[in-house]
C-alpha cells in the first residue's frame, strides 16, 4: 500500500486532512481507507478542494489547500458555467496553523483544468514555492516570488 495526502468537502466550511492508503491491486472492493490527520477550518462553503504536502522554509512539513464554493467547473461544453465564486489557496502548517491565505479573483477561473496548483522546488532555499498560472509564491509568508508577464 502507498499513501496520498487528501481532502475530503461536500458543501462544508471544514475540510478533513487524512492520509489515504490506496490499494496497489485493482481487486474488487479494496478501495483504501482514509485515516484523518486533523481538521481545517476554511471559513467558507467548500465543494472543490485540492490540498498537496509539501515542505515550508527549512523543511518542515506542510500542506496547501486551492478551494473554491463551486462544485465542478470542467471545460467539457456540456457541463461548463462561469463560477460565483473564486479561487482561494491556503498554507498550513502540518499542526493545521493557517501560515497565509489568498484570493486570486475573479480572474482567475477555479477549475483544475483552468488552474493547475503546483508545489515546487526552485531556489535551494530548503522549501518548496508555491507555482501557479505565471506566478510564484514562497510559500512561508506568501510573498510573490515572480511573475511571468511582469519579469519577462
Amino acid at each position: 500500500m502507498r499513501s496520498k495526502l487528501t481532502a475530503v468537502a461536500a458543501a462544508l466550511t471544514n475540510i478533513l486532512i487524512g492520509v489515504c492508503s490506496m490499494p496497489t491491486t485493482e481487486a474488487a472492493g479494496d478501495t483504501g481507507k482514509l485515516t484523518k490527520l486533523l481538521e481545517v477550518s476554511l471559513g467558507q462553503p467548500v465543494m472543490q478542494v485540492r490540498a498537496k504536502s509539501m515542505r515550508l522554509g527549512g523543511g518542515a512539513p506542510g500542506f496547501f489547500v486551492a478551494y473554491s464554493a463551486d462544485f465542478d467547473v470542467d471545460p467539457y461544453i456540456e457541463m461548463f458555467f462561469f463560477p460565483k465564486d473564486t479561487l482561494k489557496l491556503a498554507v498550513f502548517t502540518e499542526t493545521g496553523e493557517r501560515l497565509w491565505q489568498r484570493d486570486l479573483g475573479k480572474a482567475v477561473v477555479p477549475g483544475m483544468h483552468f488552474c493547475p496548483v503546483h508545489a515546487c522546488y526552485l531556489d535551494d532555499d530548503g522549501g518548496d514555492e508555491l507555482f501557479w498560472g505565471e506566478r510564484c509564491l514562497e510559500l512561508d509568508a506568501g510573498k510573490e516570488l515572480f511573475c511571468a508577464d511582469r519579469d519577462a
